[in-house]
């Protein structure tokens, strides 16, 4: 009974950590796709490709030539169509000239691709897309969020059984504190782990899906330590006994 109990406890361990890895990496994809990061981090990222592969820049560039002289004067707005995307620009950005007129129009383009509702499940999107813009969505926030909560609710269903299958609380809750403090050292380096995964032309498109990465390493290290901090204080100060002399008194 004890080899079986000790086996199930190596088993559970096991998925937990791999629960707890993909819960960060799942929290740090979901957080790197807040608007906020996307325009921090993405924007520069996706107004590269968007000039390489198509060719908008050279777009918005014929489109002023053609509304720089007397668009304005019947106009406040000029309406630009591109890969199925709409959007305005101000007259008062054409009158400052081609440059803040065409870097007006990338940012748009930018914050359409975000806000667009795409009619698929997230991995179909890949078919009916040319280009996986939907990757820096809203859609594909909401779909990594989704993930991590669910990853979430099976770390709290793994660290329980730990707790019924460790020997002590102390070593229930040391496992659990171990397991995050190591899971969380990955995401303290992963722009080099990257480096060695990914080829050195999308690096930096990579890792910037990761943006938040060190902000999700201090959370799990955190974590990771308030656990290992309880099981210590079970195992040491007799933390089990003051719970119950306070929840006894209640």
């Amino acid at each position: 009974m004890g080899f079986l109990k000790r086996g199930g406890l190596v088993f559970v361990c096991i998925l937990l950590f791999l629960v707890i890895l993909l819960g960060n990496t799942f929290l740090t994809l979901g957080l790197s796709l807040k608007y906020d990061n996307v325009q921090s981090e993405l924007v520069p990222v996706v107004k590269e490709f968007a000039i390489d592969n198509l060719n908008i820049e050279e777009d918005l560039g014929a489109d002023f030539d053609l509304i720089a002289d007397n668009y304005c004067e019947n106009y406040d707005e000029f309406v630009f169509n591109k890969e199925g995307y709409t959007f305005v620009i101000p007259c008062e950005v054409i009158q400052k000239g081609s440059e803040a007129f065409v870097s007006y129009g990338i940012d748009a383009f930018v914050k359409e691709i975000y806000y667009k509702e795409y009619n698929c499940d997230f991995w179909d999107c890949f078919k009916d897309s040319e280009y996986p813009t939907f990757l820096v969505s809203e859609k594909a926030q909401n779909y990594w969020m989704g993930k991590f909560y669910f990853a979430l609710l099976f770390f709290f269903i793994l660290a329980g059984l730990i707790y019924i299958l460790a020997e002590t609380s102390a070593s229930s809750f040391m496992t659990t504190g171990s397991l995050l403090v190591v899971d969380s050292l990955p995401f303290l380096a992963i722009d080099k782990i990257m480096s060695f995964f990914v080829d050195k032309d999308y690096v930096e498109l990579v890792t910037a899906f990761f943006s938040s990465a060190h902000f999700v390493f201090l959370i799990s290290l955190i974590l990771g330590l308030v656990f290992l901090g309880i099981g210590i204080g079970f195992k040491f100060w007799n933390l089990g006994e003051f719970i119950k002399e306070k929840f006894g008194k209640k």
